[in-house]
């Protein structure tokens, strides 16, 4: 049996001891009799075994105290929430095992990172050779960042500005840009952070992003117009909008008007921009009477497809009647503004030169017949 060498023995530390294996029966000072002893104190320690055949051997160690050695963490420190501090034992010793294992790095090394959200203490044993340890431990305090919001995410119109205010409660702001009041204001897209300091130091941090400045509509009123006296106009949008406002309250997408002067309109995009137009209409120089034009082109393309006169003056009665060259009476109408479309019985009539006759009445004057002829243009 041999114990090894008598060794030191440092404070809060313990060493085992063996006899080694292969004997019938182990007695140690203390009267255990397994084949190893866990020391925790200073002194001698001694054993003996015997074997199959009956022989006896023993040993013994002495235990001595070891010198005291330097192992300190320093002062208990503190972190801020979210944030990481990192912590050195002391020495170059041969092993190192920390605890709690609660938001650390790791549990052996020299050195740890540890980033607790309360506090925590934390405890290292280091091995300085067989038989001593050293221990120490060190808290960690949190301080708690105060909660900040400036707001959530957004877009607006151009125009508009969106404004970010800091919450009350800090002792320092600093912006995106470097600013350091208690305000920001921006008018374009981007993302936008506030980082507000703590009475206690700790940093919280908040950001809005501003997705798009929405265009605002313009020159949706383009078209000049111009009205006679007793006639009306209508004035229409261009483009399709979510929502429209006239200067009469209409909410349509057109109106009619019967008076010269200045309209305007308001238009709500799909994004809820909104935009003004205006638009005047002048007194137009339209003549007085009716007027009969002497061709017109039947051929469905939007312009000049009837015939019809061309009236400034309303009628108190009228009638017009078409004939073509063989004396047929291929359209009648009492109505001026119902036009002939180019077809009779059905049928597109060829190009050609009709004759027309109208009989029509202004109030307070006489009946008026006028005639003339006109040409289908095809």
């Amino acid at each position: 049996i041999n114990l090894g060498p008598d060794i030191q023995l440092c404070k809060f530390s313990s060493i085992k001891l063996s006899a080694g294996p292969g004997f019938k029966s182990y007695l140690w000072n203390d009267g255990s009799v397994d084949s190893t002893l866990t020391a925790f104190n200073i002194g001698q320690y001694f054993v003996t075994a015997a074997d199959y055949c009956g022989n006896i051997f023993s040993d013994t160690i002495n235990l001595s105290q070891a010198p005291d050695v330097p192992f300190d963490l320093g002062p208990d420190l503190q972190l801020c929430n979210n944030d990481t501090l990192s912590i050195t034992a002391p020495g170059n010793f041969l092993a190192y095992s920390w605890g709690a294992d609660y938001n650390i790095n790791t549990i052996n090394g020299a050195t740890v990172k540890v980033w607790p959200s309360t506090d925590t203490t934390y405890t290292v044993v280091a091995q300085v050779a067989t038989g001593c340890t050293v221990v120490d431990t060190i808290r960690i305090n949190v301080n708690l960042s105060l909660p900040l919001h400036i707001g959530n995410d957004t877009s607006f119109c151009a125009g508009d500005s969106l404004v970010l205010y800091a919450p009350a409660g800090f002792k320092n702001y600093l912006w995106q840009d470097g600013s350091t009041g208690t305000g920001y204001t921006t008018l374009q897209k981007g993302i936008y952070w506030l980082h507000a300091e703590a009475a206690n130091g700790c940093i919280s941090k908040d950001s809005v992003t501003v997705n798009n400045v929405y265009p605002l509509p313009v020159n949706f009123l383009t078209v000049p117009a111009s009205i006679c006296n007793g006639k009306n106009i209508e004035l229409k949008a261009t483009g399709n909008w979510s929502a429209y406002l006239w200067s009469n309250n209409a909410v349509s997408s057109a109106i009619t008007v019967t008076a010269a002067g200045q309209y305007w309109l308001q238009v709500t995009s799909s994004d809820g921009c909104s935009g003004n137009d205006t638009l005047t209409v002048i007194a137009g120089d339209c003549g007085t009477g009716i007027h009969f034009p002497n061709a017109f082109t039947p051929d469905n393309n939007g312009f000049n497809d009837t015939y019809k006169p061309v009236v400034y003056t309303i009628p108190e009665n009228f009638r017009l009647r078409i004939y073509n060259r063989f004396g047929e009476k291929v359209f009648e109408t009492t109505d001026y503004k119902q036009g002939w479309d180019g077809t009779y019985k059905g049928k597109r009539q060829p190009p050609d030169t009709f004759v027309w006759y109208s009989v029509y009445q202004f109030t307070g004057s006489v009946n008026k017949m006028e005639k003339g002829t006109l040409i289908l243009v095809r």
